[in-house]
């Protein structure tokens, strides 16, 4: 006579298995058990993610600019993505 196995460290909820042409992607935040087959990655967090925290320099989005390619900013302003500036004083 054997123990009984231990209970199971990921149990698996059997709607929560997808299944895709081989080769395609799989949603997000699942690995591939087997090609075509994705169920959630245990190494991902399930739980809600905390809110956001009081903001130290918000920005104010009138003070967001766009330029063209090849065009200059004004000179107190930074790129915080490609081709989005906003004041400098509102950088960290």
């Amino acid at each position: 006579m054997h123990d009984p196995p231990s209970p199971a460290q990921y149990p698996l909820d059997i709607s929560k298995v997808t299944t895709v042409k081989p080769g395609d992607l799989g949603p997000y935040g699942t690995s591939e058990l087997v090609p075509g087959v994705f169920v959630p990655d245990p190494r991902q967090s399930y739980r809600p993610e905390s809110p956001w925290g009081t903001p130290q320099q918000p920005i104010d989005v009138r003070d967001v600019i766009h330029v063209a390619p090849g065009q200059l900013a004004p000179s107190n302003y930074v790129e915080y993505l490609p081709g989005w500036w906003c004041p400098r004083y509102h950088q960290p």
